[in-house]
Order: structure tokens, then C-alpha cells, then sequence
């Protein structure tokens, strides 16, 4: 697992997004599904959680701190350059952009509290044949690898 989190080193932030208390990072040749605690920070200030999601007004999935703070500072956090990226034993990720932002992934879930593993996040390295459009038959990725509680599957 380091050595795939360490091939996202020098991959630009091209695209980031939100789909309910999931961020999506795309660093080109590599996407990060986050669905566990996930932090931005630039200078050392939290800018926003996925956490944030829990504001939503129950109506408009979009209506909630985590995009309003999203759409705010989307223009200060892509762009950026990663200059370090770490994983620890509890497979806890830290990625430091070259703009200032730190995205910061945690392990949410104590794997005693669950019957069975849950997804925390995945590390997608895109099939550089791939081309979206409907004639196209090869895969999207090379390989998924998927970090649960405790464990780390390779799909692919």
C-alpha cells in the first residue's frame, strides 16, 4: 500500500468533488474514493470535514456546510502538486499538496464494533486506454485497491 500511495507524488490535483460525505480526488492517472473522515487543511486550518455533510437540511443533498465550503475553497485546492504522500500502520493517509493544502484521510471505524469490514476509502489507478465514450469496451481501471477497517483488498 506505501508504495502505491507513493505514486500519487508529483500527480497534480486536476479534480475534486463531493458525492454526499464521500470526496473524490482525481490525480490523473489515480482517484481516491474517500468515504471515512477526510480533512482538508491549508495553513494549518481545517477548511472543511466530510463531517460538514451532517449540516444538510434534508432536502438538497447539496444544501450542507461540506459543499458550501467545497464550491469556497475548490479554486485554492486543486491545482496542487503532491509533494509528499503517507500512509501509516493504521492505514491513515496524509497528503500534502505543493499549494499549502493537507487532505488528511482516518480510519472511522474500529473493526470491534462491526460484524463485517467497512470501506473506508480506495485507491483507483485509471487504464490509461480508457476512453469514455460508448464504443469503448476497455476497463476504467487497472486496479482498485479498497481500505477497509482492518483490511486492504487488491480488485482487479
Amino acid at each position: 500500500m506505501k508504495k502505491c500511495i507513493s505514486e500519487i507524488i508529483d500527480c497534480t490535483l486536476t479534480e475534486f468533488n463531493l458525492a454526499c460525505e464521500m470526496m473524490m480526488f482525481d490525480f490523473g492517472q489515480y482517484i481516491i474514493h474517500s468515504l471515512c473522515l477526510t480533512r482538508i487543511v491549508k495553513n494549518n486550518d481545517i477548511l472543511f470535514t466530510t463531517l460538514d455533510y451532517q449540516t444538510w437540511d434534508g432536502e438538497n443533498c447539496k444544501n450542507n456546510d461540506e459543499w458550501f465550503f467545497k464550491d469556497k475553497f475548490c479554486n485554492q485546492i486543486v491545482g496542487g502538486r503532491v509533494i509528499s504522500a503517507e500512509i501509516n500502520q493504521l492505514n491513515d493517509v496524509k497528503i500534502q499538496l505543493d499549494n499549502g493544502v493537507l487532505i488528511e484521510i482516518f480510519i472511522a471505524n474500529g473493526y470491534n464494533h462491526y460484524d463485517d469490514e467497512t470501506e473506508q476509502f480506495r485507491l483507483i489507478k485509471k487504464n490509461p486506454d480508457y476512453r469514455q465514450n460508448i464504443d469503448d469496451r476497455s476497463e476504467f481501471s487497472v486496479f482498485h485497491i479498497v481500505v477497509n477497517s482492518k483490511t486492504i483488498e487488491k480488485e482487479e
